[in-house]
């Protein structure tokens, strides 16, 4: 009887542990990006100085959404929805390349 019930213990210790040590997961559902020049997404600049004076000048950039769905029982991020979650996007080597030749520009 007790050699059955310190496996048991075991068993019991290996699963509080594994429940305890997993982390959120996170899987990407969707992505869209979109090369976009929209005032109301990008904001606007306004000229200051020289002959343009006055002129708004709305910059051209990419705008990303994704659709993200957490697949573990864990909360992420914070209950604060104005915070959001923090995402770092790294372009592949092609793209790199292409950038870098623009700081030549």
């Amino acid at each position: 009887m007790k050699k059955h019930a310190h496996y048991i213990g075991m068993i019991f210790v290996l699963f509080a542990l594994t429940v305890c040590s997993s982390n959120a997961s996170l899987e990407l559902v969707d992505s869209n990006v979109k090369i976009v020049k929209d005032k109301s997404l990008l904001g606007s600049i306004v000229l200051t100085e020289r002959e343009n004076k006055g002129d708004e000048i709305v910059p051209t950039a990419l705008f990303y959404e994704f659709t993200i769905k957490n697949t573990s029982n864990k909360t992420v991020g914070t209950e604060d929805r104005d915070k959001g979650i923090e995402l770092k996007i790294e372009p592949n080597e092609k793209l790199q390349s292409i950038l870098r030749g623009c700081d030549r520009i």
